[in-house]
């Protein structure tokens, strides 16, 4: 079949429309588009479809239960001490959520038949959303690294500088920076439709980026690759270095300079932190 489709679309410039149409005994153009596009009985897309359709149930029920326990009681008492980074993790599970329930059915659909049949504005609005929640979601894991790391390095400092307000503000500014990073792509992302047979009414819609040039768009993808991919890598590598440095005269120091009731709250918040991360 995939034969067949291939040979369709490399003789479609020579052979006239009644060709098709007498040969292939096709009543009408719809018949025609879902033999050339529906591609939902080849084998790479039935293993992708099953690989997606695993994918959204874990990512979708996994998130809403990470938010159920960080939102109710439970979470609440097990993260008292570390309720900056509970409200990060929210976040991180907002942005997984938004990609799970916006980007990865469209992705499928398009993949199962390929024309784009969604229109301009989720043309723009998929590559847009999953662009920004992955952007979020990679700041949102460097700022929870600040602020283990001050948790571990000044705990009593850490505990007074991330209050809930600024947490918020800085879930903000994540969200308004990744918007402003990825803004480019809602712009540069359009339908577009291209003529397949020539004397027939068959057009194939597409989305896809259009950029003015194409030194634009490799400068645009090593600013995302920069942004996104290394100076948040190693950036957390070293807040990790510094912390494993820290941490093991973390408890002799805190005990010599310290009450007893301060150092046990501090020890707790420490308990806290630990058990975010098992």
């Amino acid at each position: 079949r995939g034969g067949t489709r291939m040979l369709l679309m490399s003789s479609s410039r020579s052979a006239p429309a009644s060709f098709f149409n007498s040969t292939f005994f096709f009543q009408d153009n719809a018949a025609l588009e879902w033999q050339l596009f529906l591609t939902i009985q080849e084998p790479g897309t039935i293993i992708l479809t099953v690989l997606y359709s695993i994918s959204f149930l874990v990512g979708f029920f996994g998130n809403v239960m990470s938010l159920k326990v960080l939102l109710g009681q439970h979470g609440s008492m097990r993260l008292s001490g570390a309720s900056a980074t509970r409200c990060l993790l929210i976040n991180l599970a907002v942005c997984d959520l938004a990609v799970v329930c916006v980007c990865m059915p469209v992705t499928l659909g398009h993949r199962i038949y390929t024309p784009w049949v969604y229109g301009n504005f989720l043309c723009r609005a998929v590559p847009f959303t999953q662009a920004v929640s992955v952007s979020a979601s990679v700041l949102s894991i460097t700022v929870i690294s600040i602020s283990r790391y001050y948790a571990v390095h000044s705990p009593l400092q850490s505990r007074a500088y991330f209050t809930r307000r600024r947490i918020l503000a800085s879930v903000t500014i994540v969200w308004l920076v990744s918007s402003v990073i990825c803004m480019p792509v809602a712009i540069v992302t359009r339908r577009d439709e291209v003529a397949l047979i020539e004397g027939l009414a068959i057009v194939l819609p597409v989305c896809g980026e259009v950029w003015p040039q194409p030194r634009l768009r490799q400068a645009y993808n090593v600013l995302l690759f920069s942004a996104l991919y290394c100076l948040p890598v190693g950036f957390n590598l070293t807040l990790a270095f510094l912390t494993f440095k820290t941490q093991p005269c973390l408890p002799k120091m805190l005990h010599s300079n310290m009450p007893p009731h301060i150092y046990v709250t501090v020890l707790e918040d420490l308990h806290n932190t630990a058990q975010m991360y098992t």
